[in-house]
């Protein structure tokens, strides 16, 4: 992406003086590469934690209808 921009910024003293300041930027290129697609590693380390908190959970609502499904 190439681009050309001013920047002005103005502000005043002590004294209340007026001060302006105008600085141009150009041809600032940006070059970047975008991995689309994780590793497979990081797809591994994923699923095994969707995994676990699946089977967290399955177990956790296994247990609560055991406890309240038991009466003295």
């Amino acid at each position: 992406m190439n681009f050309r921009h001013f920047f002005e910024f103005s502000y005043a003293n002590a004294n209340g003086a007026p001060i302006n300041l105008i600085e141009a930027v150009d041809n600032i290129t940006f070059n970047t590469a975008i991995s689309a697609v994780p590793e497979p590693a990081t797809w591994i380390m994923m699923l095994r934690g969707f995994g676990s908190i699946g089977f967290a959970i399955r177990r956790r609502k296994v247990a609560i209808n055991t406890v309240s499904h038991n009466f003295a």
